[in-house]
């Protein structure tokens, strides 16, 4: 894979030094120059991208520095001689989101809300489909006994999927965020996941993954913390204001369970498939990630008193 060679083919792209960028899950990606984002697609995991990039071009409307580059014949999609995708954009400089970051990042959360809550959801394509489907997850396990004593959570999530529909991010995990050295929320990266839904599922997996006292893949000590949800939930709610319904904003803690179940059902289910989706970095890698899920599950229903 030659990113400078990609960047031929994008004009408000200029070469430099390509420097690669660990710890994304699914894509391979390079900063060129310091200015520029490219990225080599995984079209395993998005065998749609037509409608992605389709979606990520109707949210740059009202998130402009996420917009895409696009070639000389108007494409936002480069392919190499190997037939690899290629896409670019501006590069947002900063670093992750962390659970420290809990209250900005509630308040990102809610200002990218705001900004796309006059689109339309009915101009997005649905390109994964039941992607958030906590009941096609569970019921697709070798083996779902592990799992079995936290079924009732399906239940909630008929709640957490209700109307009313809005433009969602489907992926609004803490370290999707930006964040300055001021401490401030930049930008909520990563839109390959928008689509239409429920805005819930986004606060739940920010509540997921800004809660724990382990990170994601420790099991050993995970536990909830519930006064980091106060921070996410305050925060939210003071930013997004009247623009969401008192019956969604009721619903976060449910939110937050299904999205952690749900979750730990993907971390199973990937390491039941040989580690297909997630990259690992030790044999039983997704099964700690599983683990550590399940831990923080037990421990945020007994703290919600479910």
């Amino acid at each position: 894979m030659n990113p400078l060679e990609a960047c031929e083919h994008f004009p408000d792209v200029a070469g430099g030094p390509a420097v690669p960028v660990r710890g994304g899950h699914i894509h391979h990606t390079w900063v060129v120059a310091g200015r520029w984002l490219v990225q080599a697609c995984n079209e395993t995991v998005f065998p749609d991208l037509d409608a992605l990039m389709g979606n990520v071009t109707v949210v740059a409307d009202v998130e402009p520095r996420l917009r895409p580059f696009t070639t000389a014949s108007g494409s936002s999609i480069w392919r190499d001689r190997s037939g690899v995708a290629w896409r670019a954009r501006a590069f947002i400089p900063g670093r992750a989101g962390t659970p420290a970051d809990a209250p900005a990042l509630g308040r990102g959360l809610g200002a990218f809300h705001r900004r796309v809550g006059d689109i339309d959801p009915g101009r997005l394509h649905v390109h994964l489909p039941g992607f958030h489907d906590p009941r096609r997850r569970f019921a697709a396990l070798r083996d779902p006994a592990e799992l079995s004593e936290f079924a009732w959570i399906l239940e909630l999530a008929d709640r957490v999927q209700a109307p009313p529909a809005r433009v969602a991010h489907f992926d609004a995990k803490a370290e999707n965020f930006i964040v300055d050295d001021r401490g401030a929320v930049t930008a909520l990266v990563d839109l390959d996941t928008v689509m239409p839904g429920s805005w819930l599922w986004d606060v739940g997996d920010l509540v997921r993954s800004t809660c724990g006292t382990r990170p994601e893949d420790e099991p050993d000590g995970m536990r909830y913390d519930a006064a980091v949800f106060g921070q996410v939930h305050d925060a939210y709610a003071e930013e997004i204001g009247d623009v969401i319904t008192p019956g969604e904003l009721g619903a976060i803690p449910l939110a937050a369970l299904v999205a952690t179940f749900e979750q730990a059902v993907r971390f199973l289910a990937d390491h039941q498939a040989g580690d297909r989706y997630y990259p690992v970095e030790r044999p039983g890698h997704n099964l700690d990630r599983y683990r550590a899920q399940l831990a923080l599950l037990d421990s945020m229903a007994d703290s919600m008193r479910y």
